[in-house]
């Protein structure tokens, strides 16, 4: 895998936030960041096939989204 495949992946998945990418023989290791709250993690990607990074990928960005509309819904019961 490459740092095409990479930028071709979170593309693909509609969220170009990352960072610090650093691709090895087994993994590609970034940073993915929430671009509407302070929520950033440091996820591993297979380099074995880009299906596999993918679904990785998707699995990340889905606990990621997750807490965004968490972080939502407290500003939003504060506020009543």
């Amino acid at each position: 895998m490459t740092l095409v495949n990479v930028t071709e992946a979170f593309l693909q998945c509609e969220h170009p936030f990352y960072k610090e990418v650093e691709i090895d023989n087994s993994e590609v290791n970034c940073v993915v960041y929430s671009s509407v709250t302070s929520y950033q993690t440091t996820i591993q990607l297979p380099v074995v096939n880009f299906e596999a990074a993918m679904h990785n990928l998707s699995l990340q960005l889905i606990r990621l989204r997750s807490h965004e509309l968490w972080n939502q819904q407290q500003n939003i019961e504060q506020q009543m």
